[in-house]
């Protein structure tokens, strides 16, 4: 089972810079155990978007996140896609999970919840987070998703 040790901390390098799509909440630096007995050291973000105030997590080792910059430019993205994800038609709700992978790890996910094109029914689907690098959604592949359950959703109704 996965395990980490939490202290919470101030915010440190990633509390600065200019931040215009997010809020910055707080940050945990963690201990990450890995495979092997090896550690690493992280910092888990917590974020808020603006203007919608979706919260949402992002881990960062600490070398990054003692580079503001860095830390503004990725909350920044990550924040501009989750505002775009809760525009899609369907979309009612975005709440940011952690689940437990095959490795024993936490990956940040979100639970998007859809309703139908008539509003009278909703379903729940769990998404990877937005982003470009490996395993992460992009925009079309999260409206595809949500255009999917929405027309099971219309079928369903249709039935």
């Amino acid at each position: 089972m996965a395990q980490e040790q939490d202290t919470v901390v101030q915010a440190g390098g990633g509390g600065s810079g200019t931040a215009s799509s997010y809020t910055f909440v707080a940050a945990q630096l963690r201990t990450r155990y890995l495979p092997g007995g090896n550690t690493e050291q992280v910092y888990q973000v917590t974020a808020q978007t603006v203007p919608s105030g979706i919260y949402f997590f992002h881990n960062f080792r600490v070398a990054v996140y003692e580079k503001p910059t860095q830390v503004v430019d990725i909350l920044n993205g990550l924040a501009e896609s989750i505002e775009t994800w809760n525009a899609v038609p369907g979309v009612v709700g975005l709440s940011a999970v952690q689940v437990i992978d095959s490795q024993d790890q936490f990956v940040n996910m979100f639970d998007v919840t859809v309703d139908s094109t008539s509003g009278n029914s909703s379903s729940v689907i769990r998404v990877q987070y937005p982003g470009s690098y490996a395993g992460q959604l992009s925009v079309a592949e999260f409206t595809s998703a949500v255009a999917q359950a929405r027309a099971q959703l219309d079928a369903v109704e249709n039935a």
